[in-house]
């Protein structure tokens, strides 16, 4: 089984597709490289709220949920930080309406903490990642320099 070719031409033509095909967990790698890849709505699918507004409007909230949260990891963390303050956006006035099912409660927040948890990895793996690099470049300069005599 091959995966689909999604081109899209607008946010609302990917939404139609996350929203379909999110309930296979087979396609969620796929789906999310193509979401990462869809540079030219990508910002407007997390900060126009469409990705998390998907989850008060599918059935299948758990998968879409899932997708969600395997997409903040594979976003650059000031994307996936959009995404985690778009969840909480939605959330707040989704279940200040009264528009949220108690399955979707029972969903959201694990969702927002999940991406949450990614994003403050990705945020500190990149300092982390810099001092390694920082500290090899010093003991190499140091290996070279005491070589050197």
């Amino acid at each position: 089984v091959t995966a689909p070719h999604y081109v899209w031409q607008s946010a609302a033509d990917a939404m139609e597709d996350v929203e379909v095909d999110s309930k296979d967990r087979a396609q969620h790698a796929h789906l999310v490289a193509s979401v990462v890849a869809f540079e030219e709505g990508l910002g407007e699918l997390l900060v126009g709220d469409h990705l998390s507004r998907a989850l008060f409007r599918v059935e299948h909230t758990a998968e879409l949920a899932r997708f969600l949260v395997g997409l903040s990891r594979s976003l650059p963390s000031e994307l996936a930080e959009e995404l985690v303050l778009s969840l909480m956006r939605v959330a707040i006035d989704s279940i200040s309406a009264g528009h949220a099912s108690a399955a979707v409660i029972s969903y959201i927040y694990p969702t927002i903490d999940a991406c949450k948890i990614s994003l403050k990895s990705s945020i500190y793996a990149t300092p982390v990642k810099a001092l390694f690099g920082a500290l090899d470049d010093r003991h190499t300069a140091f290996l070279l320099d005491g070589n050197s005599d």
